[in-house]
This record gives C-alpha cells, sequence and structure tokens, in this order.
C-alpha cells in the first residue's frame, strides 16, 4: 500500500480510517441498513424509527453516503447495493455479525496503550460478551462464513 501512495497520504488513511469503522459499526448497532431494507425513508421518518436526533443522524447518514453504503434520492434515503447485500441481516453475505463482534471490542482496541504497558487484557472475551443475547456467539460463527469462504478455499486448495 505504501509503494503506490505518497507517505502523507498512507498516514492520512492510517490515522483516519476509524471514522469510516465507527460509522460503520454505528449506522449497524442503530439498526440503520436492517430499517432501510423495507423500503426508502425520509430522514424524519428514520429518526422516528429508529428513536434518534434528525440533525445527528443526518451527519451519520450523510457519511454512509460518502462511503458508498447508502443512497440519497431527493427526500428519501436507501440502501445502497453493497449495503443490501452485506449489511441486511436475512442476506446471503451478511457480515453484520461481524461487524457487531469488532463493536465489541473496539474498547479494547482504544486501550491498548495501557494493555501493552500492564501485560494484562483490557478486558477477557468472557467478558466483553457477558450479557449478549443468547445466541450471539452461533450468529458471529455465523457471520465469519462469508468472510472465511475465500482463504479456507485457498488452504483447502494447498492441502
Amino acid at each position: 500500500m505504501i509503494d503506490t501512495q505518497s507517505p502523507s497520504e498512507f498516514f492520512k488513511e492510517l490515522t483516519l480510517g476509524y471514522r469510516r469503522a465507527r460509522a460503520v459499526m454505528s449506522a449497524h448497532e442503530l439498526g440503520i441498513f436492517s430499517t432501510l431494507a423495507a423500503r426508502p425513508l425520509t430522514l424524519e421518518q428514520l429518526a422516528l424509527q429508529l428513536r434518534c436526533d434528525p440533525s445527528q443522524l443526518e451527519l451519520l447518514l450523510n457519511a454512509l453516503v460518502t462511503l458508498g453504503l447508502v443512497q440519497r434520492r431527493a427526500e428519501c434515503f436507501a440502501n445502497a447495493p453493497l449495503a443490501e447485500r452485506c449489511l441486511v441481516a436475512d442476506a446471503p453475505g451478511y457480515v453484520g455479525n461481524n461487524i457487531a463482534f469488532q463493536n465489541i471490542l473496539w474498547e479494547s482496541w482504544a486501550n491498548l496503550p495501557q494493555v501493552i504497558r500492564s501485560g494484562r487484557p483490557h478486558k477477557r472475551l468472557a467478558e466483553l460478551i457477558q450479557g449478549r443475547e443468547a445466541g450471539f456467539t452461533a450468529e458471529y460463527i455465523r457471520g465469519m462464513v462469508p468472510i472465511s469462504e475465500r482463504p479456507a478455499r485457498a488452504v483447502a486448495d494447498i492441502l
């Protein structure tokens, strides 16, 4: 990656990448993609359904439009094709369970310097997933299928 970018572009992408990830994780947690799967909605309709502040929701939706995950059509917002394929729960390529798991790990990564200094994890995995719905682990494993298919095929080909 660094060979094709200037150093300043490389570090800009590296240090600002968390914003894109956090926007997608937040949208998933709020239920934006699943809600928009039913039909396009106006900002006001979506804010009401999700119980969100409209002005703050609009900022997030604009970020999702920039990322190509949401489309704005006149006064309505709708999922872009990639979001329909990967971020709506009943889609075959759904990766939302993995996104939810990465969201759980967010705090641990934010505390990485403390972990490095102390030599102890911020929280153990059991603590991180404690209080999650009963089927969370099974859903997470199911969510790893679309992500792991290609590497698994490569390993199988080698064997």
